[in-house]
């Protein structure tokens, strides 16, 4: 069975270091959500917020 964790803070709280801890200490998968955001937009999250609120 696949599990999925998601972590969910503000902005800039630490939450891509804490994913990429939690998911070598479980053996996860680790995915940059940030990095696939800019991937699929071309725009950095502070661009969208900056954008679009």
């Amino acid at each position: 069975m696949n599990k999925t964790i998601f972590l969910v803070r503000a902005r800039a709280s630490g939450k891509t270091t804490m994913e990429r801890l939690l998911a070598e200490k479980l053996h996860y998968t680790f995915i940059d959500n940030d990095f696939n955001l800019y991937e699929t937009t071309k725009q950095t999250v502070a661009e969208i917020v900056e954008k679009d609120g």
